[in-house]
């Protein structure tokens, strides 16, 4: 069972460390696995509880607001997000842990030198990847 794909965070891809990874938003990610602790508590509490390094497992990147308040966004490799995918204790957790998240979904295209969605009967958008 895959969910359409407007419900899945995307892929995208960020600096990390020497090169550019594919990585993932933790606010989609979040609520893609539509966990119930606020934001800001689930990425602090997962970054220390699971050891994540950053600028090996993810970036972050502080943005001001318009009413002068900050936000930070973390930029999560795919392997920490199938890891946090995992470990939630929700509906789309579970299926994390029975390999059908959008995670695993990506990997395998990627393995494929592909990216895609999927939507209805076709791919809606393809990039090839060069080695």
């Amino acid at each position: 069972m895959f969910f359409h794909p407007s419900q899945k965070p995307g892929i995208s891809y960020a600096r990390i460390g020497d090169g550019s990874i594919q990585t993932v938003n933790a606010r989609e990610l979040h609520e893609f696995l539509e966990v119930s602790t606020r934001f800001n508590d689930w990425i602090r509490n997962r970054i220390s509880d699971f050891n994540f390094t950053e600028n090996q497992d993810f970036v972050s990147l502080t943005e001001n607001l318009v009413s002068g308040g900050k936000r930070t966004e973390y930029h999560l490799s795919l392997d920490m997000a199938k890891e946090l995918s995992m470990v939630e204790r929700t509906e789309k957790g579970e299926l994390s842990r029975t390999g059908q998240t959008l995670i695993e979904y990506h990997l395998t295209i990627e393995a494929g030198k592909h990216i895609g969605m999927m939507s209805g009967g076709g791919v809606t958008s393809v990039v090839t990847l060069s080695s």
